[in-house]
């Protein structure tokens, strides 16, 4: 209890606004692990009594060999209770500015979500080599009613090197899918497709597989004749690419699951 906290915020004059719902604070500093680190005349933030608010957020700085220096200064706004935006420019040194959005909304049946960022890289030559750089990462999820619900993703760059060179994500394939489900007592359907794009040198894009279509449908039985239960599983699928072979599968399993207890003291027996 006498350890000091791993940061804090003091001030010589602290004042909270009942009405607005902030916090000002007066020739504040900021500690960590009780060392001053940090002065400003100034300082407000809302209190927790607010769960969200139109304003920019923490900004961050960084140094890295292909941006140079940066600074990201995200500015968040509060639409309505349903939906928000979050944009989110980077200044850097040595390539340019980017920005990126973000659009949250909760539907009535579901939520939507939309992100992306864009940027023109100027290059060593920028007369000569500047271009436009994007990506997009969406997704959108509707429960269509009781049994039924749909939706998609949407993950896209028009350059492979360009998510792990300015920070936004390191994977090396981005999946992009479509599907509709549907969930019964015991059963399951779906129908769904997919595209997968290949970030890695070695890749060629052409030769990946694109899934158009694929259906699984799942059967379970209420026990019958003695808690025996009959299953289904069905799938069929097929593989097309722009520059290779196409493949296609039908498969069906169907069996019947039926337990005995033994003639031994505890023993239990599955056909």
């Amino acid at each position: 209890p006498t350890r000091a906290p791993l940061w804090q915020v003091k001030a010589a004059k602290v004042i909270h606004n009942a009405e607005t719902r902030d916090l000002i604070y007066r020739d504040a500093w900021i500690e960590f692990f009780g060392v001053p680190v940090l002065y400003t005349p100034y300082l407000s933030h809302p209190d927790p009594s607010v769960e969200r608010r139109t304003g920019f957020l923490a900004p961050s700085l960084s140094i890295s060999g292909n941006l140079g220096s940066t600074i990201r200064t995200p500015y968040y706004w509060s639409i309505a209770p349903d939906r928000d935006f979050t944009i989110e420019p980077m200044l850097t040194t040595e390539a340019g500015v980017l920005m990126q959005g973000e659009y949250r909304q909760r539907l009535a049946n579901g939520e939507l979500n939309l992100k992306g960022s864009v940027t023109l890289d100027e290059g060593d030559d920028w007369q000569a080599n500047q271009r436009v750089f994007g990506h997009i990462d969406s997704s959108l999820r509707l429960n269509l009613d009781e049994t039924w619900r749909a939706g998609g993703k949407l993950a896209l760059t028009n350059d492979d090197t360009y998510l792990e060179r300015y920070s936004i994500s390191t994977e090396d394939t981005l999946v992009s899918r479509a599907y509709a489900e549907g969930f019964w007592r015991r059963s399951y359907a779906l129908a769904e497709s997919y595209y997968f794009q290949g970030l890695n040198a070695v890749d060629t894009q052409d030769r990946i597989p694109i899934v158009l279509p694929k259906f699984d449908f799942n059967y379970v039985s209420a026990p019958v004749w003695r808690g025996g239960r009959v299953s289904l599983d069905a799938n069929a699928q097929l593989l097309t690419r722009t520059g290779g072979t196409d493949t296609g599968r039908v498969s069906l399993e169907t069996g019947w699951r039926q337990g005995f207890n033994g003639l031994l003291n505890g023993d239990r027996f599955t056909f």
